[in-house]
């Protein structure tokens, strides 16, 4: 009923900021969270989407100044996902390994749903509910006038990553953009806070935004691999070519 009030499904473009907190309450602390991510989410219907994280700090548990209670990690390439349409890429700083998910030909238009986010990249109901059970918990007490749902996953790939989400969700301008996100886990839990929506910005037709989904070439030094929609490994590791300028896709 939500959906059938506010038009989500009228965004073309879009892209906001997030910030993350997460905490691990097995190797980190119930109080502080373990990192605070900063990063941007940009997305093109139907079918490009690109989540970035581009600022990392971590918890300092030696610390005696609350300023200093969290550094600033080196990080380069911070988490990053990106589909083109045709394929969806991984970046893993640890590993120096970019991958490559082919897409099948059934699911071009459509596998942007199955990204990390889905409630921020356009995923139709339908679609939803054949991932999550899904239910409205909005508090009697909202003064914000926010909706609040709850969604399980019944999906065994979407349940290795979470075993619930508490999405907090705000109508502004007859369009319905989450706020908040809750993802429990066996470990703790991460929350991301959303900030800036820019739904069909005019600046989105300039090619700054547009390149954000093409091909990333691969960093120097990192290898390339190329596999298919079930894991299967297209090709042998490919290493990286030379790059004069060693970077994914624009990272503005």
């Amino acid at each position: 009923c939500i959906r059938d009030r506010h038009h989500t499904s009228r965004i073309n473009t879009y892209e906001c900021k997030f910030v993350r907190q997460n905490y691990d309450f097995v190797f980190g602390s119930r109080q502080d969270p373990k990192t605070v991510d900063y990063g941007t989410i940009r997305y093109k219907s139907p079918d490009k989407g690109l989540m970035r994280v581009d600022k990392v700090y971590k918890l300092n548990p030696q610390a005696t100044d609350p300023k200093q209670k969290y550094t600033k990690e080196d990080v380069k390439y911070g988490e990053y996902w990106v589909c083109d349409g045709d394929s969806i890429y991984q970046f893993d700083e640890k590993t120096k390994v970019l991958t490559e998910t082919k897409l099948p030909e059934e699911m071009r238009g459509q596998a942007i749903a199955d990204g990390p986010l889905p409630f921020l990249f356009g995923a139709k109901a339908d679609t939803m509910k054949t991932r999550y059970w899904i239910r409205e918990v909005t508090p009697e007490n909202n003064p914000q006038g926010e909706y609040f749902l709850e969604a399980t996953p019944k999906r065994r790939q979407d349940a290795a990553n979470f075993d619930k989400l508490i999405v907090q969700l705000k109508a502004e301008k007859n369009q319905l953009f989450p706020t908040a996100m809750k993802a429990y886990n066996k470990q703790g839990y991460v929350q991301y806070q959303f900030q800036g929506h820019a739904p069909n910005n005019p600046v989105h037709r300039v090619q700054g935004f547009l390149n954000s989904f093409v091909r990333p070439k691969t960093p120097n030094g990192w290898t390339k691999v190329v596999e298919d929609w079930r894991g299967q490994r297209a090709d042998q590791r490919q290493a990286a070519q030379p790059d004069p300028q060693g970077q994914p896709a624009d990272r503005r």
